[in-house]
């Protein structure tokens, strides 16, 4: 009988253990989640060569003479390098002028510009500030001038596709003492331009 008792107390015992080991959790394996892919940013390489036509507005203050306006439209070439966000190029610019100013006494026929540019990415769009030497060509009381100055401006290019770009300039233009006169001039030239990157 006591045989018997540990017998069968030793088979519940075993059960019983057999039973719990069953309640373990059965290992996980873990997830591994793999992160989202980040996009590249749209952003455009601005370096290399480009040329394209401006065409757009421009006014005439001068020390002497009522101030005036007119037309003005031309070409440019330029190259830039991009640094990632900042730009930096050089540019060189004719505009052929319709400005009179001094109630017709005077005019401005063309400029021919070499400018410095500096710019900031955002996105598909450039914003730069801009300056250098113009040269101006026109008439002062009745006399020709051929004068040198300097200018100075801001402008934006936006790339509609990896090689056409629309964009704005504004610019300021300073003459001192034009065809050896007295008469200074200030020009300020708005101007729309659509330019190809080659």
């Amino acid at each position: 009988m006591k045989t018997l008792l540990i017998a069968g107390g030793s088979a519940a015992l075993i059960s019983t253990s057999a039973f719990a080991g069953n309640l373990d959790p059965a290992p996980v394996e873990p997830v591994i989640v793999q992160p989202a892919p980040v996009a590249a940013p749209a952003g455009v390489d601005w370096s290399g060569s480009y040329g394209g036509v401006s065409l757009g507005y421009g006014t005439s203050v001068t020390s002497t003479a009522p101030s005036g306006d007119g037309i003005v439209g031309g070409a440019f070439v330029g190259y830039n390098y991009d640094f990632g966000n900042f730009v930096v190029g050089a540019e060189t610019e004719y505009q052929q002028s319709g400005i009179t100013y001094g109630g017709g006494a005077g005019r401005i026929d063309n400029f021919t510009r070499l400018k410095a540019k500096f710019g900031v990415e955002a996105d598909r769009a450039l914003f730069y500030a801009t300056g250098g030497a113009t040269l101006a060509n026109g008439t002062v009381n009745g006399n020709s001038f051929s004068d040198t100055g300097y200018n100075v401006g801001v402008g934006m290019d936006y790339a509609v596709t990896d090689r056409w770009t629309v964009g704005a300039e504004a610019l300021y233009n300073r003459f001192d003492d034009v065809g050896n006169t007295t008469t200074d001039v200030d020009a300020t030239t708005f101007s729309a331009r659509v330019g190809y990157r080659f």
